[in-house]
């Protein structure tokens, strides 16, 4: 299924109905730059009529929308699709209409860096270096926490054993509650836990 003329770089997002995707490059239909959709994942593919990988017709599309990123990714929870556009606004998509619920700016634009989701709440480093920490829901956002970092931020934040890992240009930071770090499990995949409290400290600081 072919969304726009040229490469998409953010990784998709699915269930077992749909998969979401979005580009930043000009449509393949229109001159327009930009787009999120939405495609049905019971939709059996039609074979190419120059052979090779087959291919989903206009039949596989659920929805669309005018939204556009290049290169970071959308992440979902439940029937709720984030994400982050090149403009640096967070925007909260129905994953089932498609229709946009609500924007939040969060910076001047955004590169790469792609937002993780984790116990409930969003954290999303921008490119101009700013941290948040958000609790989103159906009708709007709360802002937790925003710290500004040395450097850019172009990668997404990582969970490992309650503690999240943000790398920037200049510096990896560690954040997370003071102390030990949890024992882990046999299964930290299912049982990892994030601090439910908003006062993270920075407590480690490694310069590259």
């Amino acid at each position: 299924y072919q969304l726009s003329i040229g490469g998409v770089n953010s990784s998709v997002v699915s269930d077992r109905l749909l998969l979401g995707a979005i580009h930043g490059r000009e449509n393949i239909d229109s001159s327009a730059i930009g787009r999120m959709v939405a495609l049905k994942l019971n939709i059996e593919p039609k074979p190419s009529v120059v052979g090779g990988t087959p291919i989903l017709d206009k039949r596989a599309e659920l929805w669309r929308n005018g939204l556009s990123m290049f290169t970071s990714s959308p992440v979902k929870d439940d029937f709720l699709i984030y994400q982050v556009t090149h403009t640096g606004v967070l925007c909260c998509v129905n994953a089932q209409t498609g229709k946009i619920l609500w924007r939040h700016k969060l910076a001047p634009d955004q590169l790469h860096a792609s937002p993780l989701w984790a116990d409930g709440k969003l954290y999303i480093p921008m490119r101009n270096g700013t941290f948040f920490i958000l609790r989103p829901s159906e009708t709007g956002v709360e802002e937790l926490c925003k710290v500004k970092l040395a450097g850019s931020c172009l990668g997404a934040p990582v969970v490992w054993n309650g503690k999240i890992y943000v790398h920037t240009t200049e510096t990896l930071y560690c954040f997370g509650e003071t102390g030990e770090s949890w024992a882990l499990s046999s299964s930290p995949a299912h049982d990892l836990h994030i601090p439910s409290r908003v006062g993270f400290g920075i407590y480690l600081r490694k310069s590259l």
